[in-house]
């Protein structure tokens, strides 16, 4: 198929806004999650979002987590119990009055949990909610409600061997570091029973849409690095790095050389999120062409020198096509909600993007506008997801023009007649302003292109 860019025509673009107002809320630390221990941040975000059952003095890490803790998790993380459980339980062992009985039927909806031998659907069928969850099973069940794909990019294992049910599961999830392996030995140890601080790790780590060489693995929590550059026009290129930069180093156009046998002079330089710069060239590049952009002495938040370079193409324009996007506010567009402070993967905004039916559309970036009445350092970041799955990188609003750019990781490709739901979801500070409102909107057609 040849991909054709759209046309700066849209039809039927509507303005979506979507208000929340924030409060300020405290819960109090378990007793037993000491400052610093590996697996705070985890308890602390789940806490915040009301997973976990605040009102409890002790979270009990090193207690074995069963498999109805680990459903539950997993059913909230993607938005929760969406339908009415049925009268009739799908499963023997979860009785309509236990807790956990609506979050195994959402999951048995969803395909998620089949019960044992794939029985889900038949009797009798056995999900055992009491029992121990291995790291195996835990992963598959990862895998299979967050749709994760395979990259190919984390090595395998030594003690994942092939041809056992879940090897390629293990590496799927190795691919978005939800499975690191232990520091000492770098075994995934597949067969072993999880213990609740292991659990919610596991599913933060998820949560954050994370990929092995990125945000794990390699030279990641070693040496600072550029990971990615990305012509995004023919005189912008956007680099991406493994840490989080010092705004003012980051800025200093002294510290970039872009080079194709000569250099390309840069003009500017600006941040495009913690970890990302935009530089403006003062030539455009020649599509196709190879380049080289070298960093020198670019300081890292936490004073690291970053000294690095890599190579990447130049910008190609997409043959402009027919095809004609729509864009209006979906069906699932939240209305409104309150969340506590730290919340994470939070959708402010759904819209769907429908192609005409002569032609292919493809999308490779969306600017949405933060409105209402809340700082928009309230927002640590924002990404596009389908499906629960992060599209776009994250990116931080603008404080002059209130804009966030989201470029695509590939381009969306949408075939004719075909319709996607894009939510647009929020990451909020810990520190946020208590009472303040935060609208999002898609406000013009050149928005999208």
């Amino acid at each position: 198929m040849d991909f054709i860019r759209m046309k700066k025509v849209l039809a039927g673009v509507s303005v979506a806004a979507i208000s929340l107002t924030q409060v300020g809320t405290a819960f109090a630390a378990y007793s037993d999650v000491p400052s610093g221990v590996w697996f705070e941040d985890a308890v602390q975000a789940f806490l915040d979002a009301g997973y976990l059952d605040a009102s409890q003095p002790r979270f009990r890490p090193s207690d074995p987590a069963n498999r109805a803790e680990f459903v539950k998790l997993v059913v909230e993380l993607n938005g929760g119990i969406l339908s009415t459980p049925p009268a009739v339980p799908s499963f023997d062992d979860a009785a309509p009055g236990a807790w956990y009985y609506g979050y195994f039927e959402e999951a048995g909806k969803e395909g998620w949990v089949r019960g044992d031998n794939n029985c889900y659907g038949s009797h009798p069928c056995y999900a055992r909610p009491g029992a121990n969850i291995n790291r195996a099973e835990a992963a598959a069940l990862i895998v299979r409600s967050f749709g994760l794909a395979a990259t190919g990019d984390a090595p395998q294992f030594v003690d994942n061997p092939s041809g056992q049910w879940y090897t390629d599961t293990m590496q799927v999830a190795a691919d978005h570091c939800v499975l690191q392996g232990d520091d000492a030995t770098g075994r995934v140890r597949p067969g072993d029973n999880m213990n609740r601080a292991e659990m919610v790790v596991m599913l933060y780590r998820v949560d954050q849409g994370l990929t092995y060489g990125v945000d794990c693995g390699g030279n990641v929590g070693g040496e600072a690095m550029i990971v990615d550059a990305t012509a995004t026009s023919e005189t912008t290129v956007e680099v991406e790095f493994n840490v989080t930069l010092d705004a003012a180093s980051a800025e200093d156009v002294a510290t970039y050389t872009v080079m194709n046998g000569v250099e390309i002079p840069v003009s500017s330089a600006d941040m495009a999120g913690t970890q990302a710069v935009e530089l403006t060239l003062g030539s455009p590049l020649i599509a196709g062409e190879e380049y080289t952009v070298t960093v020198e002495g670019l300081l890292a938040a936490d004073g690291t020198v970053i000294d690095d370079s890599i190579t990447f193409l130049g910008y190609t324009a997409f043959v402009q096509g027919d095809g004609i996007l729509e864009l209006s506010l979906s069906a699932s567009n939240p209305v409104g909600d309150t969340v506590p402070q730290g919340a994470v993967g939070v959708v402010l905004l759904s819209v769907d993007l429908t192609a005409s039916c002569d032609d292919t559309v493809l999308i490779e970036n969306l600017t949405v506008l933060h409105e209402g009445f809340g700082d928009e350092a309230d927002i640590t970041g924002l990404y596009a997801a389908i499906n629960g799955a992060r599209v776009t990188r994250k990116r931080t609003i603008d404080s002059e023009d209130q804009t966030a750019d989201l470029r695509f990781a590939s381009p969306l490709v949408l075939d004719p007649c075909e319709t996607v739901t894009i939510d647009i979801v929020a990451d909020f500070s810990t520190s946020l302003t208590a009472s303040s409102e935060h609208n999002l909107v898609v406000e013009l057609p050149s928005d999208i292109f």
